[in-house]
């Protein structure tokens, strides 16, 4: 299987790294990537059964520091160029990147982390993965995530939904008991050891429109369980229909939450208390309800 990857290789990086070479920013321009021609080293990531399109992933990098997140170097550098599909029908992929391509923000140095997330639409739940790699002037690729923490796949890590079992009212205060999977996998350093999953936040937000994805956008931690998940419930403040609770999930990992996962929508509706509700909708979405009366 090396042999052939290391083919590969040798046709095609030329060729990926050669486009918009240029940038006033990074000069001589620097790389990142996860296969190594040079070594026949290589790491996939997985991140489960999405599209190979990219139309549900999401990505930036940075050097690392105060601030650094907010001011991503990947600029209008587009992910479909530098998250690459393996050939082989597989969910695997793998980084490839030109650091010295004109959209790129800044130059990137000593550290180069590397975030990605896709949302799976069938089952609800976010994935995600957050990479980082030393510089270095000696291999192939500038910031070489090729054997990454010794491996040669690494699973992204999942956000899981919140997922509605019951509910109840008292007054204004709509109780929702659910359940929240486990997070699996984690973070990785590509010149160090696996940074785990520490554990799962949950968060809510009042609002009559789909939530921001952004952890800091008015969201309110609500609590936490551990990384395996478990039951948990939230009290939703509902004095009208107009301000519905939205809860996610938050994934911890080197003391940062990382990712959001998919809201849930708990519906502020007086009738959901009633005894001869039974709720349905997309699995963990209290988003309808029956009257079996009417």
């Amino acid at each position: 299987m090396k042999r052939s990857i290391v083919l590969c290789l040798t046709l095609m990086a030329p060729v990926a790294l050669s486009v918009n070479s240029v940038s006033a920013n990074c000069i001589p321009a620097k790389t990142f990537g996860s296969l190594e021609s040079t070594t026949g080293q290589y790491t996939y990531i997985n991140f489960g059964d999405f599209d190979s399109d990219l139309s549900s992933f999401r990505g930036s990098f940075y050097t690392p520091g105060p601030g650094s997140k907010s001011t991503n170097n990947n600029g209008t550098y587009p992910i479909s160029e530098w998250l690459r599909k393996y050939y082989d029908g597989t969910d695997n992929w793998y980084l490839q990147g030109n650091l010295g391509d004109a959209r790129v923000l800044g130059c990137p140095f000593q550290t180069l982390t590397v975030e990605i997330w896709a949302d799976n639409g069938n089952a609800g739940d976010r994935t995600f993965i957050k990479l980082d790699a030393d510089e270095n002037f000696v291999r192939q690729y500038n910031f070489n995530f090729a054997g990454c923490d010794g491996r040669d796949f690494l699973t992204a890590a999942t956000a899981p939904v919140y997922r509605v079992t019951s509910s109840s009212r008292t007054g204004d205060t709509v109780t929702t008991h659910g359940n929240i999977s486990s997070a699996n996998a984690g973070e990785y350093s590509c010149d160090g050891a696996t940074n785990p999953i520490e554990a799962i936040n949950v968060y809510t937000l009042s609002s009559p429109d789909p939530p921001p994805s952004d952890v800091g956008a008015g969201w309110t931690l609500d609590g936490a369980v551990g990384p395996n998940g478990g039951e948990y419930s939230v009290d939703a403040d509902c004095p009208t229909v107009n301000e519905d609770l939205w809860v996610a999930t938050g994934i911890v990992a080197g003391g940062d939450p990382l990712v959001l996962g998919t809201p849930t929508r708990i519906e502020c509706d007086r009738i959901l208390a009633d005894p001869r509700i039974r709720i349905h909708g997309r699995p963990g979405t209290v988003d309808r309800v029956h009257r079996p009366d009417r």
